[in-house]
């Protein structure tokens, strides 16, 4: 996200998943739990996480316990956190730094696969921003030192990872003038086989980052920027089966507002879609909370 707020910030001086195995078809706005999915509700402030620093990139483990993401302490630099709560109706404790992938420059945009066993990131220890994954043999256990997924490096700069459900795709951003979305597919959630193509342009002439699929792959969920350089809001791409291609985008309306809205991360359980935003009564970035009805 930092990678973008700085342009924001000159800006404004001057002026989710299931896509690679038998396709599936589902009821439009239909939840793994077979409901019907209906709007938004307000979003709520994660309080308990709020800090003085900036908080991006939020990724929610599968049994709703433990959550990922990051403080941003300069353009360059942030902390990868992790923070814990006893059972959904708490609130989560103060983060710990997650060491396993804590080094001196920006490691961010963080991803918990569904199993709790492979963690993926954005960072730049090797220079340009690139993707990187660490794994462990059970959850809770120790994590295995960060490899770079060289094959996802599509352009000089890639990032914004996320790791769909089943863990046989991730969609990424690059970095390029007009940041675009990516999808790497492989047969087995093992293997390092990835097959990498270019998703749609879905909102011409402006930047497109930080996607999520959702949990049955049907729907992906990104950030825009707006073409003045300030506006940042969250925008998804539906389509009726994971067959099919993705092929136009709108915004999510119940969650635009003046203020920015970015790095949306949908739950497991498809309802509950964590985002940053610098909405009020926000002091900088904060992690927020948005929970449609399952009727």
């Amino acid at each position: 996200m930092a990678r973008w707020l700085a342009i924001v910030l000159l800006a404004a001086t001057i002026g989710c998943g299931r896509l690679r195995f038998d396709p599936v078809r589902v009821d439009a706005g239909e939840s793994d739990a077979g409901c019907a999915l209906g709007s938004f509700g307000p979003p709520v402030r994660i309080a308990s996480l709020a800090s003085s620093f900036d908080d991006y990139g939020p990724s929610l483990s599968a049994d709703g316990l433990a959550i990922y993401f990051q403080h941003d302490l300069a353009p360059s630099t942030s902390d990868p956190l992790v923070a814990i709560r006893p059972d959904q109706g708490s609130a989560f404790g103060a983060p710990s730094p997650l060491t396993a992938i804590d080094g001196s420059g920006r490691d961010s945009e963080l991803s918990i696969s569904q199993d709790g066993l492979a963690l993926y990131f954005e960072s730049n220890r090797d220079g340009n921003p690139a993707i990187f994954e660490i794994t462990r043999p059970t959850d809770p256990g120790t994590w295995s030192a960060p490899r770079h997924l060289t094959v996802l490096d599509v352009v000089t700069g890639n990032g914004g990872p996320d790791i769909s459900a089943d863990g046989l795709s991730i969609v990424f951003d690059d970095e390029e003038v007009e940041s675009r979305l990516w999808i790497a597919t492989r047969a087995d959630a093992t293997s390092d086989a990835w097959s990498v193509a270019q998703l749609p342009d879905f909102v011409p002439g402006v930047d497109e980052g930080y996607p999520c699929l959702s949990p049955d792959g049907l729907e992906l969920f990104f950030t825009v920027r707006g073409a003045t350089g300030v506006d940042l809001d969250i925008w998804v791409a539906r389509r009726e089966s994971t067959a099919s291609p993705f092929t136009t985008a709108v915004p999510v309306a119940e969650l635009t507002t003046d203020f920015g809205e970015s790095d949306p991360d949908l739950a497991y359980d498809g309802r509950q879609l964590f985002f940053s935003s610098n909405r009020a009564p926000s002091d900088g970035w904060d992690l927020w909370m948005a929970e449609r009805d399952c009727r």
